[in-house]
């Protein structure tokens, strides 16, 4: 699985971005929401 994503790399550097973006996101919000819920 992860080899054949390392092989694909070069072929969709956009669809990479956006899964980078998409967790880092995702790990803002979480990280946000458990803030919230200690107050």
């Amino acid at each position: 699985m992860v080899a054949k994503l390392m092989k694909n790399v070069d072929k969709m550097p956009a669809v990479l971005s956006y899964f980078s973006f998409s967790s880092l996101f995702f790990t803002i919000i979480v990280i946000f929401a458990a803030s919230i819920k200690k107050t």
